[in-house]
């Protein structure tokens, strides 16, 4: 299982589909986002093992690097709190 912002963004779904071959067929997609606690919760309810490696990536450096903190924590403490 994995989760994606949006499972009907056919352009985002692409790379998945094009890096697990015949295998993205057999993988189960949840809506989550890290900004959202709740999306989090109901992505990882009844999941066995989480591997979480999602964090921000702008396409351009911000101008305050906490734009880029205070979500990737925000987001771990969401995970954490989900896998608890």
């Amino acid at each position: 299982m994995g989760t994606v912002r949006d499972i009907s963004n056919e352009a985002k779904l692409a790379p998945l589909k094009k890096a697990f071959g015949d295998l993205y067929d057999k993988m189960t997609l949840k809506a989550a986002n890290l900004d959202n606690e709740e999306s989090m919760l109901k992505a990882i309810e009844g999941a066995t093992y989480v591997i979480h490696t999602a964090s921000p990536f702008p396409m351009l450096m911000p101008k305050n690097a906490y734009e880029l903190i205070d979500p990737a924590v925000s987001g771990t403490k969401a995970v954490l709190k989900a896998c608890h």
